[in-house]
């Protein structure tokens, strides 16, 4: 899908070298995943972007397709983001590079949290399909890749 690929990260000293990934550290430390949408926004070679978690490795094809559909449709005002059940997953998302100024300003601030952060943006919400959701399964431990792989759970 994509012609660029870069992980922003607090130590970038912590990754190998990548050949076609390029790794680039937080521009602004201690602010999490806002620094981090902040920091590809100003590095990266395109208008907007597309953004994922991590800790968030299923990643659905078609979901991405309709996420880059919609950015495309009319042109991105600021972010596309999916709504699972009506709540936003900020980290699966697309921006854009206007936003820049409202996440400096919130950096600034000291408003973090990027659901916060997106009530002061134009943004075109995705409702996510029940097929699509396991895209939004976080693998933070042992126990929770156990969990999806259904070991010890029964499954």
């Amino acid at each position: 899908f994509f012609g660029e690929i870069m992980i922003v990260t607090d130590r970038k000293d912590n990754f190998l070298n990548f050949k076609d990934v390029r790794v680039v550290e937080d521009l602004v430390k201690e602010c999490g995943p806002l620094g981090g949408i902040y920091t590809g926004l100003k590095k990266m070679s395109k208008e907007s972007a597309f953004f994922i978690a991590c800790d968030m490795p299923f990643l659905h094809n078609g979901l991405i397709e309709r996420i880059l559909d919609a950015t495309a449709e009319g042109g991105i005002q600021e972010a596309v983001v999916p709504l699972v059940e009506g709540e936003i997953e900020p980290l699966h998302s697309v921006y854009s590079k206007r936003v820049l100024p409202k996440i400096k300003m919130a950096i600034e601030q000291k408003r973090l949290a990027i659901k916060d952060f997106l009530k002061d943006c134009h943004c075109k919400y995705i409702e996510v399909s029940e097929d699509e959701r396991k895209a939004f399964t976080n693998i933070n431990t042992p126990e929770d890749l156990s969990k999806v792989k259904g070991v010890g759970n029964g499954e």
